[in-house]
């Protein structure tokens, strides 16, 4: 176990090595760093450093242990800790700090060592108190959900062998799956079907969220496909079911480049939500049109231009959508067209394509700013601050 837990290194400092695991030192000069080979006192295949290191205290690492007792499941989780110096042995500790009892209905009991109060750490066991019957409670719930490496070997009670028990990595302890292997029919299905990743996310749900999918989840096992990002992948799902596309097709469940098919659905549906969103609120852009319309007033009617540049008021509510949509800014997320005492001027060329936004303070008669798209500096900033310099007698008289 401490072989799997622990690496084993050779230190080598000014010329004295020093073995990690038989603590012996001996004169030698370390030609190339990082190189795995025997300790010349212990024989341990180890690997060789260049470092300072003269001690090493380890902190706790877990391990667990798998054990039949007659009907029972038992998963007990140990924590080991190492001490090394030059001159000493590594020392080892071992403690075992939890101890589940699982019966073959999937209900359990817990016995663990107490926990210091008031402690920093979740896990702070108290390795001088015997264990006891514990209780998962909220408080407690972390350091009992020990999700550490399963030491080779030990036993599994034939219901959690029958139901497709592995020891591969699921992203649960131990425990915990197989509670669910002897509970839940959908988990025992995911691991006979080696989908790990929806595994891992069923686990989290209720069996009738893995209902919803079962179908996409079966046509893309029959055929070879195993799901990788599961969040995605189900996401991707639901997207199909919104485009009314067939969730049982091998076409659309087991797309080649699932990150690519996600995206271009993905925006796809939020253009046909912007545009829904649009629509139901129309009306009440036509309510805030009406108050724009009557605050400002013969205003809307302005027009400056300079050359090929022309600039005009945004004469509803939906243009601001619109100038906000093309331009990418928030002169419509940020309800410019509910501002007093301002003017928002929409810029374009003898062709009608959007140069910049301009917001103009109409009591202080001057630019307050001038974005192009995305928040950018225009590329023709110097021209349309001149054409507001030279309009401005323009501008007076008519807010006058």
């Amino acid at each position: 176990v401490k072989d799997r837990l622990f690496t084993h290194p050779v230190y080598e400092s000014k010329g004295i090595c020093w073995c990690t695991e038989c603590g012996e030192e001996w004169a030698s000069e370390l030609q190339v760093s990082d190189v795995k080979k025997p300790c010349p006192k212990c024989g341990r295949m180890m690997t060789w450093q260049r470092s300072r290191k003269r001690k090493i205290e380890d902190g706790k690492v877990y391990f667990t242990v798998l054990s039949v007792c007659k009907e029972l499941q038992v998963v007990r989780h140990f924590i080991v800790s190492r001490a090394a110096r030059p001159g000493r042995a590594s020392y080892y500790a071992i403690f075992e700090v939890v101890r589940v009892w699982i019966d073959p209905n999937g209900r359990e009991v817990v016995e663990a060592r107490p926990l210091q109060g008031l402690s920093f750490y979740y896990d702070c066991w108290r390795l001088n108190k015997p264990m006891a019957i514990r209780y998962r409670t909220t408080d407690s719930t972390p350091a009992y959900r020990i999700c550490a490496r399963i030491v080779p070997g030990g036993g599994v009670t034939k219901p959690l062998r029958r139901n497709g028990y592995i020891r591969k990595w699921v992203w649960l302890p131990p425990d915990e799956l197989m509670k669910l292997l002897l509970t839940r029919n959908d988990i025992e299905t995911l691991i006979k079907q080696k989908q790990y990743a929806l595994l891992a996310v069923m686990s989290l749900r209720g069996e009738s969220y893995y209902v919803d999918y079962k179908d996409s989840i079966n046509v893309a096992t029959r055929h070879g496909y195993i799901v990788k990002d599961a969040t995605l992948w189900l996401d991707y799902i639901d997207m199909l079911r919104y485009f009314n596309l067939d969730t049982r097709s091998p076409h659309y469940v087991c797309p080649k480049d699932l990150k690519s098919e996600h995206g271009r659905l993905s925006v796809k549906k939020a253009k046909i939500e912007a545009e829904r969103r649009v629509r139901e609120e129309a009306a009440q852009m036509e309510l805030e049109t009406k108050k724009y319309r009557s605050r400002l007033g013969k205003l809307l009617d302005i027009v400056l231009s300079l050359g090929v540049l022309q600039a005009r008021p945004l004469q509803s509510v939906m243009e601001f959508y619109e100038e906000g949509e093309v331009m990418r800014h928030c002169v419509y997320s940020n309800g410019y067209y509910e501002k007093e005492d301002v003017l928002i001027f929409t810029i374009r060329d003898i062709e009608g394509h959007r140069e910049a936004t301009v917001e103009f303070d109409t009591k202080k008669m001057r630019v307050l700013q001038c974005r192009g798209k995305a928040n950018s500096k225009p590329q023709r900033y110097n021209d349309i601050m001149a054409m507001f310099e030279s309009n401005m007698p323009k501008l007076q008289k008519v807010l006058n």
